[in-house]
């Protein structure tokens, strides 16, 4: 991936994939093997289904299954602690992914490299840049030189300037990036 490219020219580290998209059967087994687990723990299987739907997310609802989601480790240790933690931490929102740590993991959201850019700069996670648009309406960040804007928006009609990027918001509207009006030469119109 250009994601490892980038890692092995700035001598970042080699990444493991620990866990990658998961398909409706493979949610289905894993959720059976927790549930199976907590019963066997002592709860009924009411309550072990619930723990394990908490757990592993309902049969396609798990993020794993969009394909948009992997986990990743070091070759040895933990990761976060290591030349390749920092190097995820620190660039890779220019390859368009948000870095949680899990542990001794990480976990890398696609979001993009528009929305990457503008949770970087707001020093938010992904949960945190979807609060802060819904607070707010808006965010305005810098991407590789140029000024841009991300909305919400629920009637794209209403849009101006200069659209890159649209993508719903899985709550029936919408989250536009338009470059903004005089940015390195652009009209925005």
């Amino acid at each position: 991936s250009d994601l490892q490219r980038g890692m092995d020219i700035d001598g970042g580290g080699k990444l493991v994939i620990l866990q990658g998209y998961r398909s409706g059967q493979e949610q289905e087994k894993a959720l059976e093997q927790r549930t199976a687990y907590y019963q066997d723990q002592g709860y009924s299987a009411a309550r072990a289904e619930t723990f394990a739907q908490y757990d592993c997310g309902p049969v396609g609802s798990d993020a794993y299954q969009t394909g948009l989601i992997v986990k990743v480790g070091a070759q040895e240790g933990g990761l976060e602690s290591q030349k390749a933690g920092e190097w995820l931490r620190s660039r890779s929102a220019d390859y368009g992914f948000q870095v949680s740590f899990d542990g001794e993991n990480a976990v890398l959201r696609y979001v993009g490299p528009f929305h990457a850019a503008a949770m970087r700069q707001l020093s938010v996670d992904f949960d945190g840049y979807i609060a802060y648009l819904d607070a707010y309406r808006q965010c305005l960040f810098t991407w590789n030189g140029e000024e841009y804007k991300a909305e919400i928006v629920s009637d794209l009609s209403i849009l101006q300037g200069e659209t890159v990027s649209i993508c719903g918001d899985n709550r029936g509207g919408y989250i536009a990036v338009s470059i903004q009006e005089g940015s390195n030469g652009h009209s925005g119109g």
